[in-house]
């Protein structure tokens, strides 16, 4: 990554976290490993190598389902929130 695209990144972190704070916006997840790793595994997913694994897709009007199916734990995989 060159110096432009890192400062864009740390930038545009910056920027996310602020909006996030002031909103108090949750945001839940995991990460995996570390940024290299992340890396490699994207290039596959890209390349269309590897591709996860999604149990379910609500639209968003959905989310309050969506978040009570995750609550219940028996998913397998991604839950995902479609925008149309």
């Amino acid at each position: 990554m060159s110096l432009s695209q890192e400062r864009r990144r740390d930038r545009f972190s910056s920027s996310m976290h602020r909006y996030l704070f002031w909103r108090q916006i949750s945001v839940l997840g995991s990460t995996m490993a570390n940024q290299r790793e992340f890396e490699e595994v994207m290039k596959l997913v890209f390349m269309g190598r590897l591709k996860p694994v999604v149990d379910r897709v609500f639209p968003l009007e959905q989310a309050r389902q969506a978040h009570e199916y995750l609550a219940k734990g028996e998913q397998f995989g991604k839950v995902v929130l479609a925008i149309d």
